[in-house]
């Protein structure tokens, strides 16, 4: 970033907000974790930004340049993340029958920490969004005459950390809503489209991928 001037610098920054504040998966999947605990969020967030992290790694490293050259990779990507997300859909919506009918139960999942934060992995490492981010979005910053791995890694890094800022006050703004409503029937609602929107998501993407391969 050294060669990077101060005004590509709030402009990148500026990008990388934007990227955040459209609603994706990412937005599905903390949303139904922040509606047990913020901390439960928190850790999908966390899950979900690693995501990012493989991507500016493998960015890095030249392999992500396939998904440019080749269609074929880049829906097949999409396949296997469409998938997922339909799974997700599926698993969420199969748990609004415990959800507030028994909330011992909501805690124990609320504690399964690990789990939350591997699943926001890989719901990142299998979106074609967050890849497309550091194969067209981010070269654009980069300065040729510069180490482009290092301003990869660089420009990555402040991705991830206004991502991780953004979450932050995601999390705390839906938590005080929630706790505000302190209504089991908006929680399940919230939930519900919650679910409904993943397994829609999934859909859809799978949709696009299977049309590519039949073309």
């Amino acid at each position: 970033m050294m060669l990077m001037s101060l005004e590509s610098l709030v402009l990148y920054i500026w990008l990388a907000v934007f990227s955040y504040v459209i609603p994706g998966p990412d937005w599905l999947y903390i949303t139904g974790h922040t509606l047990h605990s913020r901390k439960a969020g928190w850790v999908a967030a966390l899950g979900i930004q690693s995501g990012l992290l493989f991507h500016m790694l493998v960015g890095a490293a030249g392999a992500t340049a396939v998904l440019l050259v080749s269609p074929q990779a880049f829906y097949a990507l999409q396949l296997a993340g469409a998938g997922y997300l339909v799974y997700l859909g599926v698993h969420t919506l199969r748990g609004l029958k415990l959800s507030d009918t028994s909330p011992q139960m909501v805690r124990l999942a609320a504690a399964h920490y690990q789990t939350v934060y591997l699943k926001g992995l890989l719901v990142n490492i299998l979106n074609p969004k967050a890849a497309i981010f550091f194969i067209s979005i981010l070269p654009q910053f980069i300065h040729p005459n510069g180490n482009a791995a290092l301003q990869l890694f660089l420009l990555g890094s402040v991705d991830i950390g206004v991502g991780l800022l953004w979450w932050l006050c995601f999390c705390v703004a839906l938590d005080a809503i929630n706790r505000k409503m302190n209504s089991p029937k908006f929680r399940w609602g919230l939930e519900a489209v919650s679910g409904i929107s993943l397994l829609l998501f999934g859909l859809w993407m799978l949709l696009k991928g299977v049309l590519f391969f039949l073309q």
